[in-house]
């Protein structure tokens, strides 16, 4: 499985809200709606920063686990990566 590299929004990065309200809704239509699963795909592509092509990112989170998708979410909602073979990266390599 190829590994994903997620550029974690900062607690200073604009559009928090946008991105909660935004990843919320995705998460709670995934049982309702399967057009849900491409769209939290291309939620997270750009938050994504390995694989670098799009295409190979969006199809390496098609390829996640549930765990690893429920930690993208939650890390692109501010929260952390709660330990699944991803890694993360902040602006500025940290």
């Amino acid at each position: 499985m190829t590994e994903l590299v997620l550029e974690q929004p900062t607690p200073d990065s604009p559009g928090y809200l946008r991105r909660n309200r935004q990843a919320q809704q995705l998460f709670a239509s995934l049982k309702e709606s399967p057009s849900a699963i491409d769209e939290i795909a291309e939620f997270l592509v750009p938050y994504v920063v390995a694989p670098h092509n799009r295409k190979e990112a969006r199809e390496a989170i098609l390829d996640a686990t549930e765990r690893q998708i429920k930690e993208l979410l939650t890390a692109v909602m501010g929260g952390s990566l709660l330990g699944a073979p991803l890694s993360k990266t902040t602006p500025g390599g940290g």
